[in-house]
């Protein structure tokens, strides 16, 4: 049943509201609302001028066509009025574009082709005013399509999804699954099957121009280089984020992050990075583990699975610091690039480049032969299949213990080893000896926390904990270093 005028809102113009048939089809009448009321009822209520809304292949409401009676100076409803309810029509892989009135002939006889079938004239205007029964006939824009053209060898395509058209005809935002398709990772999009003419997508408000200038004028060709499977393309510094533990990785291209703190691996990693001989470069890595961290392993890669594989990266200077507490924890691992790579991972031509490896031992924590410390990995089962691969031009600022001459305090210090000769780079945190009821020492507790402020003033490294103030010079003798702390009380 076509679409009846007694959804039309109580709101709308009086004169139509009355009219309560739109479903006096061809074959015959159908009382929609007044069982037995026909079409001569109507007329002879004054409803004498029939509108004919012919879909011309669409259908409202799974009806071609809808008529209805409306009185003399009464204007024609407008389906996309939103005063009114009624619909425009739909139709497969088309786009509704308005009405337009049958054209006439030279008597203002309404004109046929061939087949019987209306044939389309002027644009209607729904201001306009009928005086005589009226024909209008939707008129539509075949939709657009995308046809994606991929592959080895571009053997594989799929077809998009209808891309409507806005009113005047172009495109409207054509939908992401235009680009890809399953299984599949796309890179570059070209116009052109030699590959030659790159457009950049997604086409978020496309030119008609594209589409016109195809061969059928409907359809534009996007011819993509892909890879099989799902990758992560990093493209931008921002990509890096989107990286898992097992993720497949396709570096896009040099990656420049501008001195950003945001930049961070997974801590396990077991996937594939393709780095095509492209560099990550100008970052920083700040880690600073709570009092209650179990953590032991660090690196850009904390660990590296035996499934992965690592081929053809390079980072370059990386600004890389860890500072622990818990000196619960046993041992200190830290590698650059890698902690720890287990036997069987594939690590080919990566490499660490003119780059900074600070770390921080726990306040507290004396056993520095359980502190593992690497330019690139720290500890590495997979030495048979890692290949053309290290780290070049790092500087190392490392931990050491600064004991006083009675060992009553431990200074805790980051140096620079230059070429045997140790350079102190900084105190970072103090302990004090804990005595026993014999007077010797069972263990060293902590004088500061991470957030206490150490202040360099002429040389020496000044720490004030609740009025006490302590002051601290360190040297060093070859590879041995020293402290001297002088305790002062403020009033």
């Amino acid at each position: 049943m076509t679409k009846n005028l007694s959804t039309i809102r109580r709101k709308a113009v009086l004169s139509i509201i009355a009219v309560v048939f739109a479903a006096l089809c061809l074959c015959g009448l159908v009382a929609c609302t007044h069982e037995g009321t026909t079409e001569e009822d109507l007329r002879e209520r004054g409803y004498s001028i029939k509108v004919t809304y012919d879909y011309q292949g669409g259908a409202v409401n799974e009806q071609p066509k809808t008529e209805i009676l409306i009185k003399p100076g009464s204007k024609v409803p407008d389906p996309s009025d939103s005063k009114i309810q009624m619909d425009n029509p739909v139709r497969a892989n088309y786009s509704f574009k308005y009405f337009a009135e049958a054209a006439k002939d030279e008597n203002g006889e309404y004109k046929k082709d061939d087949n019987g079938n209306y044939i389309a004239g002027e644009r209607w205007d729904f201001k306009t005013v009928p005086t005589h029964d009226t024909v209008l006939l939707a008129q539509w824009w075949e939709n657009y399509r995308i046809i994606l053209h991929y592959g080895e060898n571009d053997e594989l395509t799929q077809t998009s999804q209808s891309i409507y058209r806005n009113a005047d005809g172009s495109p409207q935002r054509i939908p992401g699954s235009a680009y890809i398709a399953s299984g599949y990772t796309f890179l570059d999009y070209y116009t052109n099957d030699a590959k030659t003419e790159l457009i950049e997508v997604p086409l978020v408000s496309p030119k008609s121009e594209l589409f016109e200038n195809s061969q059928d004028g409907l359809t534009l060709h996007l011819y993509s280089d892909t890879l099989k499977g799902e990758y992560v393309v990093l493209r931008e510094v921002r990509d890096i984020s989107k990286i898992s533990a097992g993720s497949n990785v396709y570096v896009y291209k040099d990656i420049d992050a501008n001195g950003s703190k945001t930049v961070s691996f997974p801590i396990g990693f077991s996937g594939e990075i393709i780095g095509n001989g492209h560099t990550i470069s100008n970052f920083v890595v700040d880690i600073t583990e709570p009092m209650n961290s179990t953590a032991t392993a660090f690196g850009l890669f904390r660990s590296i699975s035996s499934t992965a594989k690592i081929k053809n990266l390079t980072f370059d200077n990386v600004s890389y610091s860890v500072s622990c507490s818990n000196i619960r924890n046993k041992e200190m691992v830290v590698g650059l690039f890698a902690s720890t790579v287990e036997k069987g991972a594939e690590i080919t031509d990566v490499h660490v480049t003119n780059s900074t490896l600070r770390y921080q031992i726990p306040s507290g924590f004396t056993d520095l032969d359980h502190v593992y410390v690497s330019e690139f990995i720290a500890r590495n089962s997979a030495e048979d299949t890692t290949t053309n691969s290290g780290a070049s031009n790092i500087t190392v600022y490392r931990a050491g213990l600064a004991y006083t001459a009675d060992n009553e305090y431990i200074a805790y210090v980051n140096y620079t080893d230059e070429g045997g000769n140790l350079v102190i780079d900084g105190v970072y945190a103090l302990a004090q000896a804990e005595r026993d009821a014999e007077n010797n020492i069972v263990s060293y507790r902590s004088r500061t926390m991470p957030t206490t402020k150490i202040v360099e003033q002429d040389g020496k490294y000044v720490i004030e904990i609740s009025k006490t103030v302590y002051t601290i010079a360190v040297s060093a003798n070859g590879d041995d270093l020293s402290a001297v702390v002088e305790v002062t009380q403020k009033q």
